[in-house]
């Protein structure tokens, strides 16, 4: 029994530095897909045919998206999009398990020793400080792959393809929406950081 805490101790030791590891693993592997990121063109020719005909080449549709956001750079609409990361990878998950089950533990010591035992310990600041800014910087980085997922999702519609194809026909009102929605979808794909906003989900992680 003498020996539990020292036991527990190395444990905790132990814990932390397997997070290190898995956050510098994770680091290294994340430059490396950064350089291996996939083009719309790679990811589904037939999209990216749709994209091309019936978007970039598209004159009217193409000015109506560079006025819409009163700009006068017209590579918003390029060629080819670099492609947000639509899951996360293995390590990336493997941080949030342990995250999770950090969490968990730490629950489990306020409902046992009651919430001003356990802050009486200094260190327990620094665990929940943790624990809370990356439960964010997950809940950021998650919703940011679901958008990208959602908006790859309707890029995949044909029916989205059909009304795209008929926005000179279209009403103004209709046009709008199409304007907007096109460049909501375009904004979520687009791993290009140039095109972001400052408090893009991905930048608040």
């Amino acid at each position: 029994m003498c020996q539990q805490p020292n036991l527990k101790f190395k444990v905790y030791i132990a814990s932390y530095f397997i997070f290190i590891a898995l956050i510098i693993t994770s680091s290294y592997f994340s430059i490396i897909d950064l350089a291996t990121t996939k083009f719309l063109s790679d990811y589904n020719p037939t999209i990216y045919k749709n994209y091309i005909r019936l978007i970039f080449k598209n004159d009217d549709l193409r000015n109506d998206l560079i006025n819409y956001i009163n700009t006068t750079n017209d590579t918003v609409v390029n060629c080819d999009i670099s492609l947000r990361f639509i899951k996360p990878n293995v390590f990336q998950i493997a941080i949030f398990i342990w995250i999770i089950g950090f969490t968990w533990n730490k629950f489990n010591q306020i409902a046992s020793l009651g919430i001003r035992v356990y802050l009486k310990v200094p260190s327990s600041y620094v665990d929940c400080s943790m624990n809370i800014l990356y439960l964010f910087y997950f809940l950021f980085l998650f919703s940011s792959m679901i958008y990208t997922r959602l908006a790859m999702n309707e890029f995949q519609s044909l029916t989205y393809w059909i009304n795209i194809g008929q926005y000179k026909k279209m009403s103004d009102i209709e046009k709008q929406y199409y304007i907007s929605k096109t460049l909501h979808l375009l904004y979520w794909i687009n791993a290009d950081r140039f095109y972001w906003k400052n408090r893009d989900l991905q930048n608040l992680a």
